[in-house]
């Protein structure tokens, strides 16, 4: 049979319908006019014939020796492709028949959401990432573990469990706590060592709720919180948790209000020679005077921001005002050494975008780029040490200089010397607190400046609210500091007080 020599698309069509049509009574069977007929419509135009034909005749061939049963069928439809795991509509009907049941039992729904997912999946691509998936899949599935009845993938990087067991919250949570430790375990992909962390929400039916709707998003609140914490935390439902998380959906949506009124301010901290007391930099600091909150204290915007992606383009207008405020005390005051400190966060480090956001704005602002310093924080560069590293190096290599906030804090300190391309360490003020009266506090100080020293590093002391405090310092080395002690964070329009 040959084509028809007219280049007319819907002839070319009608002659691919009759070949169908030929090729189900041949084989038999019905379900490949079903399949091919039903997809060729909106196909044959974007496809060539030749690829349709091809669809066909693979499809007769893998089914020419067996019809598939009802049951197979219905298996189709239930499993997840990607993970073979069971997939979001037949996990709904099982929850479904789970709180219909005239047994009544109680269980335990548990909501997994992978931490760090889409770092994976913006960095190594998303061949990676479909990788990553049926990994933690099979060791979600595998997981030895007291109750588990059944484990499922909604969509995207979140899973659901089904606990039954006595002493339900007890058992739930040893679930929980081993389901997250069979995700911990590193995996290679693409050549690379790789380790996520996974947040767990769990709801108890029928203690929570006894809707499967209502159960859900009980445990999705609970994640939601557990994600909150920290990597790798788990939480049990509470009301107290959905009030949170409709508190954090109200916050979401001030803070977009707020960037579309421009509520939002830089308060400006001094970075100063402990010797001479001149004003060396400065700290941006984000500030926001909310209409009805008050003033919001940044520990308490910055995790909704993070969490919501609005750190994004929050962490870009801190980046574009602090390098037009830099730009213009520079030249107002003939000060073309003085530089400003911008804090960075891990979504934002890890968002792919830093490195041409910082140099698009130091442009904008005309300013070399050892003007800018960047500051992360110690947990920041543990979520993932060689993206940072890699990132950082990066703006590094521009001129930006980098600093470590809050050294000493975390458990891996030291590393990080080796590990990051830092120009600067700023001592946590826990360690300054006492260095004028305690012994241990100042050995403490006394061998970060030795070893920073040894990596050409700088270090500012932190949290300086007292004059006994500035002595001790300059004879273990430190130069530089800042606290309340010189002046507290202050808007705009009062650091030329201190720059005169």
């Amino acid at each position: 049979m040959a084509l028809p020599a007219s280049s007319d698309p819907r002839l070319i069509a009608a002659f691919l319908v009759l070949l169908v049509i030929f090729a189900a009574a041949i084989s038999g069977f019905s379900s490949v006019l079903w399949l091919t007929v039903g997809g060729i419509g909106g196909a044959f135009l974007a496809q060539p014939a030749w690829q349709l034909l091809q669809r066909i005749y693979i499809f007769r061939n893998n089914t020419a020796n067996a019809r598939p049963t009802a049951e197979e069928l219905r298996e189709l439809a239930y499993t997840d492709d990607l993970t073979g795991l069971t997939n979001r509509a037949s996990f709904l009907e099982k929850l479904e028949a789970l709180c219909q049941s005239e047994d009544s039992l109680e269980f335990a729904l548990l909501f997994i959401d992978l931490d760090g997912f889409k770092h994976v999946n913006d960095v190594y691509g998303h061949e990676a990432g479909d990788g990553l998936l049926r990994h933690i899949a099979q060791r979600l599935k595998g997981c030895n573990t007291t109750g588990l009845k059944l484990v499922a993938r909604l969509g995207g990087d979140e899973f659901t469990a089904i606990i039954q067991a006595d002493k339900l919250d007890a058992t739930a949570l040893a679930a929980a706590e081993s389901l997250v430790e069979a995700v911990n375990e590193p995996l290679v992909l693409v050549g690379q060592s790789l380790r996520i962390g996974a947040s767990v929400g769990i709801a108890r039916y029928p203690q929570d709720a006894t809707a499967p709707s209502a159960l859900l998003r009980n445990a999705d609140t609970a994640m939601y919180q557990a994600k909150a914490n920290g990597r790798n935390s788990i939480r049990l439902f509470s009301r107290e948790l959905e009030e949170h998380k409709r508190d954090y959906f109200r916050m979401v949506s001030d803070l977009q209000g707020a960037m579309e009124r421009s509520e939002f301010q830089l308060h400006y901290q001094p970075k100063l020679d402990l010797q001479s007391g001149e004003v060396l930099g400065l700290e941006a600091l984000f500030r926001w005077q909310h209409e009805s909150r008050g003033n919001v204290p940044p520990s308490r915007v910055i995790p909704v921001a993070e969490e919501s992606g609005l750190i994004i383009p929050l962490g870009e207008w801190v980046l574009e005002a602090a390098c037009a405020q830099l730009a213009r005390w520079r030249s107002q005051f003939n000060r073309p050494a003085l530089t400003v400190a911008v804090n960075v966060s891990l979504r934002q480090l890890s968002s792919g975008a830093l490195v041409d956001t910082v140099r698009h704005f130091l442009a904008s602002a005309c300013l070399p780029s050892d003007a800018l310093e960047i500051e992360i924080t110690e947990t920041c560069a543990a979520s993932d040490p060689e993206q940072a590293a890699r990132i950082l190096r990066v703006l590094r290599n521009m001129g930006v200089r980098i600093s470590l906030d809050d050294f000493g804090t975390g458990y891996a300190s030291l590393s990080y010397l080796r590990q990051l391309p830092i120009d600067t360490v700023k001592l946590d003020r826990s360690f300054i607190s006492n260095v004028h009266k305690n012994a241990r506090d100042r050995a403490i100080v006394a061998a970060t400046a030795q070893i920073a020293r040894q990596f050409n590093i700088n270090v500012v002391a932190e949290g300086i609210e007292d004059p006994r405090q500035i002595a001790p310092l300059l004879e273990l080395g430190i130069q530089c500091g800042q606290g309340f002690y010189f002046s507290k964070p202050l808007p705009a329009e009062k650091i030329p007080e201190l720059l005169d």
